[in-house]
């Protein structure tokens, strides 16, 4: 069995995929899944937005989008559509990289994702110093994103940065930059967790929840959006949150 499982955090400037391209066009910050590569080269995105007609013209004249379906409900519109563009997501991925979570905002992106061992994080990292390589970043290993961790015995590993660059614009280079690399560790070992007595179930519906903006004012998402990330039903979520939110408050004022 390995142990060494590792979550990386990603910031990616100047990619031109259209999700990055759409959140820099219209301001719209936009919430995916992993995409899922199909046989015949396109590749599948699922994500989400907070309700915005310009994202989905801009999405449906974009030529590489194809099929692009639209749902919305409660504020929230969910997409789905197939893609022929290659993008950094899809690279990471393909060299190991078990993405979890993407967000595009601005056309920035923050990738957050595990790795099962340290040479699938060299894999995955080599993968950033090639993109970082081909953009004329010279130097030693650490300069091209070749950051391996000595110990996973912390909470932080440690962090590398690929390129100090700043927010790139369309057409110029992808800058790739490892903003995290920490352990995973059980779920119940979490210190919250172990602060506020919750469950490991309770403290992921509740952490989801804040992540996709839930209980942001306006509300970003629904409760069948977040039901969905956590692959649970809508009911089921809001008892976890219900039952969370008690032992939050519960531990907040004795």
């Amino acid at each position: 069995m390995i142990e060494e499982c590792l979550v990386v955090e990603f910031r990616v400037a100047g990619d031109d995929c259209p999700l990055a391209a759409a959140s820099r066009t219209t301001g719209t910050t936009i919430d995916a899944r992993p995409p899922q590569h199909r046989a015949d080269g396109t590749v599948l995105l699922r994500f989400s937005a907070a309700r915005d007609d310009s994202l989905a013209t801009v999405l449906d004249d974009d030529d590489r989008i194809r099929y692009l379906h639209c749902a919305t409900a409660d504020g929230r519109t969910n997409y789905r559509c197939l893609a022929t563009a290659p993008c950094v997501a899809g690279r990471l991925t393909d060299a190991g990289l078990l993405a979890e979570s993407l967000r595009y905002r601005e056309g920035v992106e923050h990738h957050t994702g595990a790795v099962v061992g340290y040479d699938v994080l060299k894999s995955v990292l080599e993968a950033v110093g090639e993109y970082n390589a081909t953009d004329d970043h010279d130097g030693d290993d650490a300069d091209n994103g070749h950051y391996i961790p000595e110990s996973a015995g912390s909470d932080s590993v440690g962090t590398q940065s690929a390129d100090a660059g700043g927010d790139a614009a369309p057409g110029a280079a992808v800058i790739i930059t490892v903003e995290r690399v920490y352990p995973l560790g059980a779920e119940d070992d979490s210190p919250v967790a172990r602060r506020f007595d919750l469950t490991a179930a309770q403290e992921n519906a509740i952490e989801t929840a804040f992540a996709m903006g839930y209980f942001a004012v306006p509300r970003e998402c629904t409760a069948t959006d977040i039901a969905e990330a956590l692959g649970i039903g809508k009911s089921a979520f809001l008892e976890r949150l219900r039952r969370g939110q008690t032992r939050l408050f519960a531990g907040l004022f004795p």
